[in-house]
């Protein structure tokens, strides 16, 4: 059945004050407007969708003007409405209604806790978590209010607590940690003084280097710019290859999903999963076949100047070497180019965390986050794989949306996922070694070949001299030239299966196997809350294992198969 490509969207959180100078609200309206419109430029055609709190003031005002320019909002409300609505009045009280009656406003509504202040942290945690970019409407205030506009601003940029003892430090100059960011809307508030320190216009800030402060841009940053238009680039290529994406025969998880557990996340997911597997299938095709060629013209090369040398001195040799040479570096510069490999490795890689996210929301057990273990082992130096957290904050599901584990989920997914893979990791380890075992006996013969030439030019060299195959070519000529030439084909084929990291790649399957087998027996044996921590602990080794094969297969990246 063709399904249709996902649509992606990128999360813009919403905080800010309740308290909004009303003198000041057309002049900050304006500057939203602009930075929205300059966004929606921007990332065409990705979606951006607003989340906010839909709080009165900041809130209202942001969502408003998203609805009158046809940005999609969601509103979170911190609580259930029947307790939230208590928090306005008046003409508030109609503004909310009105936003949450109107078709382009979504509502989730967070559950209650102990009291207001830890519901107002809740909501804070949910923006932070799930916004690509934040938006403050902020006063430059450092006062540390559970939830408050500073607590989750300053939580989202990561700023050491420290920084809440006196002023934040702002500065331009200082050397910025591309990590996350925010767009600081300077606002006053009724009754207050504005901060020192505070800019004029709208910019854009990251934490510094030290975590204590703030780094200030008055134009999009080269990073966050960078991270949007990689967005913008693989949803242009999804469009661009909808109708191979959508039928795409790819592993259909939720073919076997019983009609009542069929949610509308797990087929986003799926969607999702069926694009970045088309798409890593597709830039592998380029990138094996790159390193293929460098590997055959590398071999072609050696058989031109070892012909050259030793058998005819032939200026067509010299040219044909000249012109494989010339193919080397222009197909590597090309490959360089369309960046064929990274975009392998991030898709694939993206593609495998998609397929364990599935079967783990499947199972009702959740959605970590793992872009702790990107930065942690390097794969955040793969410049285009730090655009990801962007759309991926927009695939999380919400509370409502999720469902509790239970054992028929587990033991579905233990069937449908873990039985699978232990079936499909133990045929590859299996293929894998037998391949490295006919590998082995290839270089048995080989180098057997080469130490029996060797004696025979030792001890008969006069005589294969005498024996002549054409003209005045011997088979003393024969014999060395092939000695010369299977030793370096051996290496540039050693060479080609160190940089398509296979031995890595076998190493990695059997080690899979061993972990989905060992979660297996776990699974078959354990009460409830003890397999929904087997699982977790096998969805993150799952994501390690597809982090470090694109960390190994990155360290080849630069340094193709070429000859000596």
């Amino acid at each position: 059945m063709v399904k249709p490509a996902p649509e992606f969207s990128i999360n813009i959180g919403v905080i800010g004050h309740r308290d909004l100078d009303a003198d000041r609200d057309e002049l900050t309206t304006e500057a939203v407007r602009r930075l929205l419109e300059s966004l929606v430029t921007h990332c065409k055609p990705v979606q951006l969708k607003l989340l906010c709190g839909l709080a009165a003031g900041a809130d209202m005002l942001v969502a408003e003007l998203a609805v009158s320019m046809n940005i999609p909002v969601h509103g979170v409300l911190p609580m259930p409405l029947s307790r939230y609505i208590d928090d306005f009045s008046g003409v508030d009280r109609q503004r909310l209604e009105t936003l949450l009656a109107d078709p382009g406003v979504s509502s989730y509504e967070l559950p209650f806790q102990a009291n207001r202040d830890q519901c107002y942290a809740q909501l804070g945690d949910y923006l932070r978590q799930r916004s690509g970019v934040l938006l403050a409407l902020w006063d430059g205030d450092t006062e540390r209010l559970p939830g408050g506009t500073f607590d989750t601003l300053s939580k989202y940029l990561q700023l050491s607590r420290r920084s809440e003892c006196g002023p934040l430090v702002m500065s331009v100059d200082a050397e910025a940690i591309p990590d996350e960011y925010a767009i600081w809307v300077p606002v006053e508030r009724n009754g207050r003084a504005p901060a020192a320190g505070v800019p004029e216009q709208p910019v854009y800030i990251c934490r510094d280097q030290h975590g204590k402060g703030v780094v200030l841009s008055q134009t999009l940053p080269g990073e966050l710019r960078q991270r949007l238009d990689h967005a913008v680039e693989f949803v242009n290529l999804q469009r661009q290859h909808q109708m191979d994406i959508s039928a795409h025969p790819t592993w259909d998880m939720s073919a076997e999903l019983p009609e009542s557990e069929r949610r509308p996340e797990l087929e986003r997911i799926e969607q999702t999963h069926r694009s970045f597997d088309w798409l890593a299938l597709y830039y592998q095709r380029y990138s094996d076949r790159t390193f293929a060629a460098f590997a055959y013209a590398a071999a072609a090369m050696g058989l031109c100047f070892l012909a050259y040398a030793k058998i005819v001195a032939s200026k067509w040799l010299l040219l044909a070497y000249l012109a494989l040479f010339v193919y080397g570096l222009v197909s590597y510069n090309r490959s360089a180019r369309h960046h064929w490999l990274q975009h392998h490795l991030i898709y694939r890689s993206i593609a495998e965390t998609l397929r364990v996210r599935f079967y783990l929301s499947a199972a009702g057990v959740g959605w970590p986050s793992h872009r702790d273990l990107q930065i942690a082992m390097g794969v955040e130096q793969l410049e285009r794989a730090r655009w990801f957290y962007l759309l991926e904050r927009g695939l999380e599901p919400d509370g409502n949306s999720r469902t509790q584990p239970s054992a028929e989920r587990i033991k579905w997914v233990h069937e449908h996922w873990i039985n699978s893979q232990l079936g499909y990791f133990k045929r590859k380890a299996h293929q894998l070694h037998q391949q490295h075992e006919r590998l082995s006996k290839i270089k048995v013969t080989i180098i057997s070949a080469v130490v029996v030439g060797l004696v025979a030019l030792f001890f008969f060299k006069y005589q294969l001299v005498a024996m002549t195959i054409v003209a005045d070519f011997t088979v003393k000529q024969l014999l060395v030239f092939l000695l010369g030439l299977l030793p370096f084909w051996l290496s540039v084929w050693e060479l080609y299966q160190g940089k398509m990291a296979t031995r890595e790649l076998q190493w990695q399957y059997q080690n899979q196997y061993r972990k989905f087998e060992a979660a297996s027996n776990t699974l078959d044996s354990s009460e409830l809350d003890s397999a929904k921590s087997t699982l977790l602990d096998l969805e993150r080794d799952c994501v390690i294992e597809n982090l470090l094969w694109a960390v190994q297969r990155l360290h080849r990246e630069h340094e193709p198969p070429t000859s000596a």
